[in-house]
C-alpha cells in the first residue's frame, strides 16, 4: 500500500486541531505567552492557487532541514516556509524528493501504481505546505505588520521578591490611577492612529499583584474605551506568584486574562534564585498559586528563567509542568548590566547546551498533547518565521509607573516620550527604537543562516550589550544552533503521537 501520510499543526494551516491544546491562536495571545515582546503573530498557510502554468517547473523549497525519525517517517522543515514541523511517511518523503530535479507539478515517475488523483492530492498539500515552490518564486517568509499592539504596563515599582538577576531598581512607588488612565487614552488614540487592530496589555512591575484593585480598575476602563473605538482587548498579568489572592484569582478567570509565574526549580533551587525581601524561600507560596490558580479554571503559563544556578535541574521544572498540562517558557538568563562578555558566555555554552537537553529528554519522555515548541528555546519561536525577535521599534512600547514611555522595559530609564503625548507616544518609540532592532537579514553572521527566521537574531539589547553591537547574531548563537534540530524533532514526536495524519493511504 502506497502511504502518503503527512503530519502537520493544524494550527498553521487554519484547519483547528484534533486536542484541546495544539491549536495555535492566530494572535499576539498564542499558548506560547513571554515576559518580553511579543514575536510573530501567525500567517495561516493557507490554500494556494493551482491555476499555475503547465510548463512551470517546481522544485524542493531551498535549505530544506530533514531528519529520519524512523523506517517510516521523516522530519522536514523548510526554514522560509510557514507550516512549521511537518512529519511525512516514507512515501510522501520519495514523493518529495522526485522534485530534487525540477519538474512540472504532475504526478512523477516511479509512481505508476498509485491512483493520479491521490498522488495529485499529495502534491497539492506539499505545496500548500511550502514544501515544494516554483523553481523561479522559491518561499519568501510573509512578514506581515502586527495587527497587536503590545504594552507593558508597569503598575508598581515595588516587590515582595529579590531576585538575583532581576533588572529592575525596586522602591516603593506605585502607579496612579490617574495615570494608568491617561496611559490607557494614549495606548488606544497610537493603536487607531497607526491601525492596529487589538491591545495586548501587560500588567507587570514589580510585582503587579500588589496593586491588585488598581487592575481590575483599569482593566474595567480598558475594556469600556477597547470596546468604544472597535478594538479587541487582550491582557496577561506577569507575576511572580506569591501575592495573589482567592479574589484576584476569581478576577482574572471572570475577565479571562491569563496569568504567568515564574518558577526557576523546584524547592531550593527556585528559593535560591528567587528569595523574598527577608531572605526566605518563596517556592512554597507559588506552588500554592499554581494551584489554587489551577482550583479556579486558570491555567498559569510558567516562565523559567535559565541560570548557571538551575541549569542542571531543568528536568525536574519541565516534569511539574507536563503533570499538569501547564505551558511553559525556557528563559536564557540575560545580563543586562554592562558586566556580561562573549567570553563570559562562550564558557558556560556547552553546559547550557546538556542542561538543556537533559530538559528535551524528560519531555521526549512523556510528550504532552499540547503544543511546546514555542517556548522551549528562549526568544526563539516557530509560530511564523519572522526578522525580529521582538516587536520593539515596531508594535511594543512600555509604560513606567511615572507615565514615562520606553522602548523596552530592560531600558524603563531611557524614557522617550511621556503619556500626555498622546497618540505620539508609539511614534517616538519606533523613531527611537527601530535602528537598534535591526532585521536578521541586516545582523552579520545570520543572513545565510537556515535558522535566522526562527530565533531571528535573539534579543537586541542583549547583543548590544555583549558586543557593543545590534546588527552581529546573538551571543547565544551557538546554543540556538546545537539545538534546534532537537527541538523540532521533539515536535515531530509529539505530532506522530497526537495529532491525525492530514495526508491520505492508497491502494
Amino acid at each position: 500500500m502506497l502511504r502518503l501520510n503527512v503530519w502537520a499543526d493544524p494550527g498553521h494551516l487554519g484547519v483547528g486541531s484534533s486536542n484541546r491544546y495544539s491549536s495555535v491562536e492566530t494572535n499576539c495571545a498564542s499558548l506560547s505567552e513571554t515576559d518580553c515582546a511579543c514575536p510573530a503573530e501567525v500567517v495561516p498557510v493557507g490554500h494556494p492557487s493551482f491555476l499555475v502554468d503547465p510548463g512551470q517547473l517546481w522544485q524542493i523549497a531551498p535549505g530544506l532541514h530533514h531528519h529520519t525519525l524512523s523506517k517510516e517517517h521523516v522530519l522536514v522543515f523548510s526554514p522560509a516556509g510557514r507550516a512549521g514541523v511537518i512529519v511525512l511517511h516514507q512515501d510522501a518523503w520519495q514523493l518529495l524528493q522526485a522534485f530534487g530535479t525540477p519538474q512540472p507539478l504532475s504526478p512523477p515517475i516511479g509512481f505508476p501504481d498509485a491512483p493520479a488523483e491521490v498522488v495529485s492530492a499529495a502534491l497539492r498539500l506539499l505545496v500548500q505546505l511550502d514544501l515544494l515552490c516554483p523553481t523561479d518564486a522559491p518561499p519568501s517568509p510573509p512578514q506581515p505588520r502586527s495587527r497587536t499592539l503590545t504594552v507593558w504596563l508597569h503598575v508598581t515599582n515595588a516587590c515582595n521578591l529579590r531576585c538575583t538577576y532581576c533588572y529592575i531598581a525596586k522602591s516603593n512607588e506605585h502607579m496612579e490611577e490617574s495615570t494608568g488612565r491617561r496611559a490607557i487614552r494614549s495606548v488606544v488614540q497610537s493603536a487607531l492612529e497607526q491601525g492596529f487592530q487589538r491591545i495586548k496589555l501587560k500588567y507587570a512591575g514589580g510585582e503587579p499583584a500588589l496593586r491588585s484593585r488598581l487592575i481590575a480598575r483599569l482593566h474595567s476602563y480598558a475594556q469600556t474605551l477597547t470596546r468604544h473605538h472597535g478594538l479587541e482587548l487582550d491582557a496577561v498579568v506577569l507575576s511572580n506568584g506569591v501575592a495573589l489572592d482567592e479574589a484576584f484569582l476569581a478576577f482574572l478567570r471572570a475577565q479571562n486574562i491569563r496569568l504567568m509565574v515564574s518558577l526557576d526549580g523546584m524547592g531550593s533551587t527556585h528559593d535560591a534564585q528567587r528569595p523574598t525581601v527577608g531572605g526566605q524561600g518563596s517556592y512554597a507560596r507559588v506552588i500554592h498559586t499554581l494551584e489554587q490558580a489551577r482550583a479556579r479554571g486558570i491555567r498559569p503559563h510558567l516562565s523559567v528563567t535559565v541560570t548557571a544556578q538551575n541549569v542542571d535541574t531543568l528536568p525536574q521544572v519541565v516534569d511539574f509542568a507536563l503533570e499538569r498540562e501547564l505551558p511553559m517558557n525556557l528563559n536564557f538568563y540575560r545580563d543586562y548590566s554592562g558586566d556580561a562578555s562573549a567570553v563570559l558566555l562562550r564558557s558556560q555554552e556547552e553546559r547550557l547546551i546538556q542542561g538543556m537537553r537533559g530538559a528535551f529528554r524528560a519531555i521526549e519522555e512523556r510528550l504532552p498533547r499540547y503544543r511546546l515548541l514555542d517556548g522551549l528555546l528562549d526568544r526563539s519561536n516557530f509560530v511564523a518565521p519572522h526578522d525580529r525577535a521582538c516587536g520593539m521599534g515596531e508594535s511594543y512600547l512600555v509604560i513606567d509607573h511615572r507615565g514615562r514611555v520606553s522602548a523596552c522595559q530592560m531600558e524603563m530609564e531611557q524614557a522617550v516620550a511621556h503619556i500626555d503625548q498622546g497618540s505620539e507616544i508609539l511614534l517616538h518609540v519606533q523613531r527611537a527604537a527601530q535602528p537598534h532592532n535591526p532585521p536578521v537579514t541586516e545582523r552579520e553572521g545570520c543572513a545565510e543562516c537556515t535558522w535566522r527566521f526562527w530565533c531571528a537574531g535573539g534579543c537586541p539589547l542583549l547583543t548590544q550589550r555583549v558586543t557593543g553591537r545590534t546588527d552581529l547574531r546573538s551571543p547565544y548563537c551557538r546554543v540556538y544552533k546545537a539545538l534546534f534540530p532537537e527541538l523540532l524533532r521533539l515536535e515531530a514526536l509529539r505530532l506522530l503521537k497526537w495529532e491525525k495524519p492530514l495526508g491520505m493511504a492508497a491502494a
